[in-house]
């Protein structure tokens, strides 16, 4: 910022506004680099400081949860919540990158190996692709699928797992009880899940 104190001093409440305006876009188009961002901060405390109080209550409130954020992704949220932003397009909204390990823990890699989902009698195609794209994601070993449940071979499976089912083991069988007692045979634990 290039004001000095006494400058800042002199310039009314709406020129004010529009600094605090355009610090607050530019710190949101900084936030994806992590550059320069405590510099902002720094001259948007600056300028709040030399007002005796700001009119408009959600740039008051934007501006009181960003100075006390203690890190970007809270200043985002804070930032979102501010309509004299221009809203964003998908192109402008800023990812984390690199968020957790760039490579699986091979512990919690084998302990979702060992994980076997069976699926009793569920109607719905879009619910079973779903969970094909989460076991997928999760690297379960298999999914058993018992009684109704649709199978990859189902016409609209390709449109819903996204093409997880070919990624993900799967069985089918029409007897979910045979199929709980034969991996009971085999050591595993059953755990229910009900919505």
């Amino acid at each position: 910022m290039s004001f000095s104190p006494t400058k800042l001093q002199k310039l009314s409440s709406e020129h004010k506004i529009k600094l605090l305006t355009k610090l607050l876009a530019r710190l949101e188009s900084s936030l994806g680099s992590e550059q320069g961002i405590e510099e902002i901060v720094q001259d948007l405390s600056t300028i709040a400081q030399s007002m005796d109080g700001i009119g408009d209550p959600a740039l008051r409130q934007c501006l009181e949860k960003v100075l006390a954020a203690s890190d970007s992704y809270v200043i985002l949220e804070a930032l979102s919540s501010y309509h004299g932003l221009s809203p964003r397009k998908d192109g402008q909204i800023h990812i984390r990158k690199l968020d957790g390990s760039p490579t699986p823990d091979p512990l919690r890699l084998h302990k979702a190996g060992q994980v076997v989902l069976i699926l009793d009698n569920l109607r719905s195609v879009f619910n079973v692709g779903s969970i094909f794209r989460t076991a997928e994601c999760l690297g379960i070993s298999k999914i058993i699928l018992c009684g109704i449940t649709p199978s990859p071979h189902h016409p609209n499976m390709d449109k819903t797992a996204m093409g997880t089912h070919k990624l993900v083991a799967w069985e089918s069988y029409p007897d979910t009880s045979k199929v709980l007692k034969n991996l009971h045979h085999q050591g595993y634990a059953s755990y229910a899940l009900e919505t």
